[in-house]
C-alpha cells in the first residue's frame, strides 16, 4: 500500500470598489510527500524525466500531445474502474460582495468545488466519469471542507490518495479562511485542479496545464484532457 499527498496553496487578493474576486494569487506548488510501494520508497517533488506506463492496457487510439510519458509507477496512480464514487462530509457556505453597495452573494463550496470537476468530465465524455454518493461506505474519495482562521483570504486542497498503481482510495480537502473572501471562481479552480490529481495524472511541466505545479490555468488543457484520455485509454476504446 503506497500513500501521497500533494497540497496547493493559494493566496487571493480583493479587488477595489467593492468587489471581491480573483484579481490575482500567488501558486505555491503542489508538494508530494514521500510514497512507499512494495518494499522502495521515492520522493516526488515534482516533473520527472522517468517514467513507466500506467497499467491500462495498450491504447488503440493515441491521443496527442500529452504528457502522459511523465506518468511514473511509484508516484502515480491510475483508477481501476468508472464512475469514481465522491461522497461529502460536509457541506460550507462562501459569502461575497457584489458591485452593488450593501448586496452580497453566496455560494455553496460543494456545488463551486463540482463545477472544477465538471470542467473535465464535460471534455472527458463517457471514459472517465464520477458519481456523488450519499455514504462514506463504498465511496472511492471522501471530500471535506474547512475554514482556516490563521491566515486571511487563503485557499488550499490537498489530495491523498492510497493503492499500487491502481488508486484504492482518496481524501480530500479544500480549505479556506475564514477571515477574508473566497471568491466562487476560486472554487471553482480549485476543483479543477484537485481533480487531475484525483484521476492520478503527474505534473505537468507546462503552466498552461491544470496540472503544473505554477499553472496560470483555470481548467484542463488539450493536454490535460488527451494524458487522462491516454492513461485511462481502455474506456475510450
Amino acid at each position: 500500500m503506497s500513500v501521497i499527498t500533494r497540497t496547493r496553496a493559494i493566496i487571493e487578493l480583493t479587488a477595489v470598489a467593492g468587489l471581491v474576486g480573483v484579481v490575482a494569487f500567488n501558486l505555491f506548488g503542489c508538494s508530494a510527500g514521500n510514497t512507499t510501494y512494495g518494499s522502495s520508497s521515492t520522493s516526488s517533488t515534482g516533473n520527472s524525466t522517468s517514467s513507466t506506463s500506467a497499467p491500462t492496457g495498450t491504447c488503440a487510439t493515441t491521443y496527442t500531445p500529452n504528457y502522459a510519458s511523465l506518468w511514473q509507477s511509484g508516484s502515480n496512480g491510475v483508477w481501476s474502474h468508472t464512475p469514481i464514487k465522491v461522497y461529502f462530509t460536509n457541506d460550507l457556505t462562501v459569502t461575497t460582495t457584489t458591485a452593488t453597495p450593501g448586496v452580497t452573494s453566496t455560494a455553496s463550496y460543494e456545488t463551486e468545488v463540482l463545477n472544477g470537476f465538471n470542467q473535465w468530465t464535460a471534455l472527458l465524455g463517457s471514459g472517465i466519469t464520477y458519481s456523488k454518493v450519499s455514504s462514506a461506505t463504498g465511496a472511492d474519495i471522501v471530500v471535506t471542507f474547512s475554514t482556516d482562521t490563521t491566515t486571511q483570504s487563503t485557499a488550499k486542497w490537498s489530495v491523498s490518495a492510497t493503492g499500487t498503481n491502481y488508486i484504492t482510495s482518496e481524501t480530500a480537502t479544500f480549505t479556506a479562511s475564514s477571515t477574508g473572501a473566497i471568491a466562487p471562481s476560486l472554487l471553482q479552480q480549485m476543483g479543477a485542479e484537485a481533480f487531475g490529481t484525483m484521476l492520478g495524472l503527474p505534473n505537468s511541466s507546462n503552466t498552461t496545464d491544470i496540472t503544473n505545479k505554477n499553472t496560470t490555468a483555470t481548467g484542463p488543457s488539450t493536454l490535460d484532457i488527451n494524458t487522462a484520455k491516454t492513461l485511462y485509454c481502455t474506456y475510450y476504446q
